[in-house]
């Protein structure tokens, strides 16, 4: 059994019909999403299981080696939040997405209609009635084209019927109320029900953002919402006007009846004013709409991730620019090192050398000649020194003198 009250027939109908669409659209909405955003229900484990595929493939790209920059790691963690804040949260969802669909169009509305002298949004219901109160008391009181027989204007007794016209007077009221109840009870129980039943999706929309294959649609139903949401505030501000415009018009048509005062004309002006307001309302809708679907939102959740360097898994020995830089800085390098240590052996080498010499030096030479004095001893004077011309002498005759 349903909490909405029941719709009733005669002089509050439209009202009936306006309060139960607009319940029934709220119970959908909240209802639909906590059975859906259940535990237990498919579309939970249906998340559930999305979440865990999602975070299995960012772990297999890590273990293949694929590293992440800084952005893809914030858009991993605002579309983990953000899913679950969606599918698992009423509170949040309602603050920031339930109550601005229901009820944020209806409050600009009453700002823009207090400010323009519209009927306000919370005044919108009770001024619908009242126009289609008074349209049904001028249906009942009729244009008096056939009561007297007299001139609309005049009063005066003895013309002719006024009989002839374009439409026929039930004819014209029939489809002017027709055209109104129209444009107000079914456009807004449209746009209403729609809002209801997007809204109670959520839990299923929201896995789909985590994908980029599937982001389209969660944008999508995004763009859905704003375009009830839009469409319901041009709805409300095309009914203030058109309140603004049959009340009073009414109020004169049915003071002009009282007195007994012929209105013929009325019936295709009424059928007139809510055909305009019904096309207007259309247009306004799909109008909003577009404007919805057309709105770009931007890639702000990427998947931007960069490989390892290929050298990190090939050796391939092939040359790229940033090889052959590392190479000439490693070059350099074993060049100048190789050139110290050479130094450094060259003056190992002469200090040997030198210490090698030194043993063959004047006061070896200065003992052998003393020793041999008998043999030599006609050659001159035995205090003369020899001083020995020194040669090159290579490394390895150097090698094998020190060795024992």
């Amino acid at each position: 059994m349903s909490a909405c009250l029941p719709i009733s027939t005669g002089p509050s109908f439209l009202t009936s019909v306006l309060t139960h669409m607009d319940c029934q659209a709220q119970s959908i909405g909240a209802s639909g999403y906590q059975a859906l955003a259940n535990s237990g229900s498919p579309v939970s484990m249906a998340l559930t299981g999305l979440l865990t595929l999602f975070i299995a493939i960012w772990g297999i790209r890590l273990l293949m080696g694929q590293i992440p920059d800084g952005g893809a790691l914030i858009a991993f963690a605002l579309k983990i939040g953000i899913v679950l804040m969606l599918a698992s949260s009423w509170a949040a969802y309602r603050v920031i997405a339930y109550d601005i669909v229901f009820h944020g169009p209806a409050e600009i509305a009453g700002s823009i209609g207090g400010a323009t002298d519209l009927a306000a949004s919370d005044g919108l219901v009770i001024g619908l009635q009242g126009v289609d109160d008074g349209m049904l008391a001028f249906t009942a009181l009729g244009t008096g084209r056939f009561d007297l027989g007299v001139n609309p204007n005049s009063g005066a007794e003895g013309a002719l019927p006024l009989a002839r016209t374009v439409i026929s007077d039930d004819l014209a009221f029939g489809m002017g109320r027709l055209a109104f109840l129209v444009s107000t009870a079914g456009m807004l129980s449209l746009l209403w029900l729609s809002a209801g039943l997007l809204l109670a999706l959520a839990p299923l929309f929201a896995g789909l953002l985590l994908f980029e294959g599937t982001r389209g649609a969660f944008f999508g139903w995004v763009r859905a919402l704003a375009a009830t949401a839009l469409g319901a505030l041009s709805i409300y501000v095309l009914l203030g006007v058109e309140i603004s415009m049959l009340e009073p018009w009414l109020a004169n048509i049915l003071a002009l009846r009282q007195v007994k005062i012929a209105t013929p004309a009325a019936p295709v002006e009424l059928l007139v004013v809510t055909l305009t307001f019904a096309l207007m309302s259309i247009g306004s809708a799909a109008l909003c709409g577009k404007i919805a679907f057309a709105l770009h939102i931007p890639g702000f959740l990427p998947d931007r991730w960069r490989s390892l360097p290929s050298s990190f898994y090939s050796t391939s020995t092939t040359p790229t620019p940033r090889t052959l830089h590392e190479a000439s800085v490693v070059s350099r390098a074993m060049i100048i090192s190789e050139a110290v240590a050479s130094t450094q052996r060259r003056e190992t080498l002469m200090t040997s050398r030198r210490s090698s010499l030194g043993a063959w030096g004047p006061s070896s030479v200065t003992s052998s000649s003393t020793s041999s004095g008998g043999v030599n001893e006609g050659a001159g004077p035995t205090s003369q020194t020899y001083h020995p011309i020194r040669r090159r002498i290579s490394i390895t005759t150097l090698e094998r003198r020190q060795r024992p």
